[in-house]
């Protein structure tokens, strides 16, 4: 049987729009900080409005 080699290496060059990389990043920075504050309080004191 042949070996199959990765589709996605160290040398693997990704072009990624950087203001599309930044808005993600927000958004599950946002996502993360209302998951915690939630957690802390066992409570639902803040909701992600979109």
């Amino acid at each position: 049987m042949r070996e199959r080699k990765p589709l996605i290496t160290e040398e693997t060059k990704i072009n990624i729009d950087e203001s599309v990389f930044k808005e993600k990043a927000e958004e599950l920075f946002v996502e993360l900080f209302v998951n915690y504050v939630n957690d802390m309080h066992k409570s639902p004191v803040l909701e992600i409005k979109k």
